[in-house]
C-alpha cells in the first residue's frame, strides 16, 4: 500500500488491497473525510452528504460555494 503523506492509494486488481481500500473509504466516508472517487473518466472528490461539516470540507476543497 503505497502512501504519501496521509493520501493511501490502494490497487483494486488485488482482491485484498481492494477489500482493504473499501474498508479504509467507508470509514473515512462515515468520519466526515474525502474521498478520492475514480470515475471511467476523471477522478471525483466525495463525503458524505449527509454531514454538514463534511459538505462544507468538500466545497472548501473545491473552491465552490453553497450556491
Amino acid at each position: 500500500m503505497p502512501a504519501v503523506g496521509w493520501i493511501r492509494r490502494y490497487d483494486m486488481a488485488d482482491a485484498i488491497e481492494r477489500a482493504t481500500g473499501l474498508d479504509v473509504a467507508g470509514s473515512a466516508v462515515r468520519r466526515g473525510d474525502l474521498v478520492v472517487l475514480p470515475t471511467d473518466t476523471v477522478y471525483g472528490l466525495g463525503t458524505d452528504a449527509f454531514q454538514p461539516d463534511a459538505v462544507a470540507k468538500l466545497l472548501e476543497t473545491k473552491g465552490r460555494g453553497r450556491d
